[in-house]
């Protein structure tokens, strides 16, 4: 497992077979922060978020497909937290 902490996201890398821990759905920083998880599924990536909603904690895929590799799914993981943080209004 690896980890890349980015201005209050989490980016978590697991090898394939490899499963999250307890501890990774808990605030890294004492606040809650945007984790994310990457990992190899079949014959590409999968890449999903964590939401804190009505239904409790889920960890919800940011695309219908898996992506090609690595390098992909990490693109579309920081892609979309940016995107999170350009509807985020950070002086109210």
């Amino acid at each position: 497992m690896g980890k890349i902490a980015i201005s209050g996201a989490v980016f978590i890398f697991l090898a394939r077979g490899e499963k999250l821990k307890d501890s990774d759905y808990l605030p890294s920083t004492g606040t809650p922060d945007q984790k994310y998880v990457l990992w190899p599924r079949g014959e590409g990536w999968d890449v999903r978020y964590l939401e804190f909603g009505t239904r409790g904690i889920e960890w919800l895929p940011i695309a219908e497909q898996l992506f090609a590799d690595e390098p992909e799914a990490w693109q579309a993981a920081y892609g979309h937290w940016m995107n999170k943080c350009k509807n985020w209004n950070w002086w109210d």
